[in-house]
């Protein structure tokens, strides 16, 4: 058997894995009870979109996480917090969203990949940019020149993973986001 085609996951393989929150905008536009409870879902997550929201309000400044609620990660979706009766969620739009509101928000910014929601609500947009391997584009050009076909797979948008399959040589084709972990 031989191999014929390498499949590339995005983040942490052709990436650094080191994501980060560009815009503080949103964050600090939340009220101090929202920031504390957004601080609250990324902490209690290792997802590298959830640690560039602890690193970026630590450059706000990181409240302390709210202790005595329900936090629990949804694989493939985001974090969920219960409080007072309300839903707070941290994630793919699709999940944090009512499903009407996804349409939406896609006309609004394609390039946001994670929300913080209150009960379907948004409360924030945030965009997370990650840097490319230094040498991603080189290898994967190689694997091409010994005749490998490449494709990238990501649980990131179809629009971020695109958009790193043209910076490392990879047809758009050849690249599959907005994919779960099953």
């Amino acid at each position: 058997a031989s191999v014929e085609r390498i499949v590339f996951d995005k983040t942490g393989t052709l990436t650094t894995g080191r994501l980060c929150v560009e815009d503080l905008g949103a964050l600090r536009s939340l009220d101090a009870g929202d920031r504390r409870r957004l601080y609250t879902l990324a902490v209690h997550s290792s997802h590298p979109k959830s640690r560039a929201v602890v690193d970026a309000l630590a450059r706000i400044e990181p409240p302390p996480p709210i202790s005595a609620v329900e936090v629990r990660e949804l694989l493939g979706k985001g974090m969920e917090l219960r409080e007072g009766g309300r839903v707070y969620r941290l994630g793919a739009r699709a999940w944090a969203l009512a499903p009407a509101e996804v349409p939406l928000l896609e006309r609004r910014n394609p390039r946001v990949d994670l929300l913080f929601t209150r009960d379907g609500t948004i409360l924030a947009e945030l965009e997370t940019k990650e840097e490319l391997r230094r040498d991603a584009a080189r290898e994967v050009s190689e694997l091409g020149k010994l005749g490998y076909e490449t494709f990238i797979l990501s649980g990131d948008g179809p629009a971020a993973t695109e958009a790193l399959a043209r910076s490392c040589g990879v047809p758009a084709t050849h690249a599959f986001g907005g994919r779960s972990p099953e």
